[in-house]
């Protein structure tokens, strides 16, 4: 949908609306090129995270931390 700066600011709402529901919307400008595209932007929704959920999932091998062999420094296999 197209339509003059001066329409446009008759008719914002519906503008927007239409928008919303993915319709492009153009604004020209005098001339009749196209000055402006309406978007919507999209809806960020936060997740909250809760904490334990993953409890009992993940196992972290007893040599989890013990020192690597020079072998594996030097890329030898």
């Amino acid at each position: 949908m197209t339509v003059t700066l001066t329409e446009a600011q008759k008719r914002l709402r519906e503008l927007l609306a239409k928008a919303k529901a993915g319709e492009e919307v153009f604004i020209t400008g005098d001339g009749g090129t196209t000055k402006y595209r309406v978007t919507v932007e999209p809806s960020s929704t936060v997740t909250r995270r809760t904490p334990g959920l993953g409890k009992g999932t993940i196992k972290m091998a007893s040599d989890f931390d013990a020192e690597l062999p020079d072998s594996f420094w030097l890329g030898e296999q």
